[in-house]
């Protein structure tokens, strides 16, 4: 009930911002009220990232952005495998697949001569949907002699998040109708979501399972785990973190 009220109101606000644009009369000097923009950096993460931004006031305007990543291996994973350095961690994220789907309003005000040029800060709100397939992998003992058995259960599910944050970045005209726009920000809220997998697991195994689940808990992410004979479900809830970053090609009409 919360997510959906969360969900309501990021619809209500993009609605609202829409509405707003459409009656408002905008002094945005030359060409049109509108831009259409590409975020090329999104490739670097597997993103296909769009925005949609209008022009609603002399220094205003209201964007709309849009972005999915189809399900695949973890984006920069060898990176993320460098920073972090643990073994465990490598071993858990070589069979993940993750996918993504955003949406993310914000409202820009620019510090120049008008809207669409030069230095702007812009408050936003973002809601994004990540899946999750995932082998996750667990040691055992071995029945019959004792010896250590590395085992495997298929977890999948997903996680929603909903947060808000500041921006700030610069947009230049290139020629013609062509425009370049960069931005950095950051922000905060919370995430929920859960994950599923089914197996046959004896005693030893199913407190091994959880052993190794609830050590996947930090500051910012709280697992709540439970594991049985017929498999494991994990409730996740937390701190959502949201990072901004982008270098977008866009058209004025």
């Amino acid at each position: 009930m919360i997510l959906f009220k969360k969900i309501s109101a990021l619809a209500l606000l993009a609605a609202g911002c829409l509405m707003f644009s459409q009656s408002a009369s905008a002094q945005t000097g030359e060409g049109g009220k509108n831009l259409v923009k590409w975020n090329a950096l999104g490739l670097v993460t597997n993103n296909l990232s769009f925005q949609y931004e209008r022009a609603v006031g002399k220094k205003i305007s209201v964007a709309l952005s849009l972005a999915l990543m189809p399900k695949s291996g973890l984006p920069l994973e060898g990176t993320f495998k460098n920073i972090i350095d643990d073994d465990e961690f490598d071993k858990q994220v070589a069979g993940l697949k993750t996918g993504s789907f955003s949406l993310t309003p914000e409202v820009r005000f620019y510090v120049g001569k008008g809207s669409f040029r030069g230095f702007y800060l812009a408050p936003y709100i973002r809601y994004v949907k990540n899946t999750y397939e995932l082998p996750f992998q667990y040691d055992s003992a071995d029945p019959n002699d004792g010896s250590t058995v590395e085992k495997s259960i298929f977890l999948d599910g997903s996680t929603k998040t909903f947060t808000g944050g500041l921006m700030f970045g610069s947009q230049h005209k290139l020629g013609g109708n062509f425009y370049i726009n960069w931005w950095l920000g950051a922000g905060a809220g919370s995430l929920s979501g859960k994950v599923n997998g089914t197996a046959n697991l004896n005693a030893e195994e199913q407190q091994e399972l959880k052993q190794e689940l609830d050590d996947f808990e930090n500051d910012l992410i709280k697992l709540e785990s439970q594991v049985n004979g017929n498999g494991a479900k994990v409730d996740i809830t937390g701190t959502g973190i949201s990072a901004r970053l982008g270098l977008a090609i866009g058209f004025r009409f």
